[in-house]
């Protein structure tokens, strides 16, 4: 026998127990980005794909110090510098052709950005 949602009563008529059916909640929308959502700081990468050089542009200036950190797919870290300015040049002087990550690291906010160089 499927019950699909009602009362359960004993053999005296007397309920017993409350069954609700279980609705089905969607998932939430994924992110836009590969970082998280709820940081505090935002910022743009640019030209990208690039070659040579490329900047990164905050959204706000911090008065706490701003890390950029350059890594490659494998996770291995290949630039990590402050930001001392809103705008900072990068460049890409012996980077191979691929695919990297550009992190900022504000206190405990941290929000990441995929860069292609060709």
């Amino acid at each position: 026998m499927l019950v699909m949602g009602g009362d359960f009563k004993n053999m005296n008529g007397n309920r017993i127990i409350r069954y609700e059916k279980p609705t089905a909640t969607p998932p939430p929308p994924p992110p836009t980005d590969i970082a998280s959502i709820n940081s505090n700081i935002s910022f743009d990468v640019s030209p990208n794909p690039a070659t040579g050089s490329f900047f990164v542009r905050l959204a706000q200036a911090h008065v706490e110090p701003v890390t950029i950190t350059i890594s490659n797919v494998a996770g291995s870290v290949l630039q990590s510098f402050p930001a001392k300015t809103e705008i900072t040049r990068v460049g890409l002087e012996g980077y191979p052709s691929g695919i990297y990550f550009v992190r900022l690291s504000h206190m405990e906010d941290t929000m990441v950005k995929k860069l292609v160089v060709y």
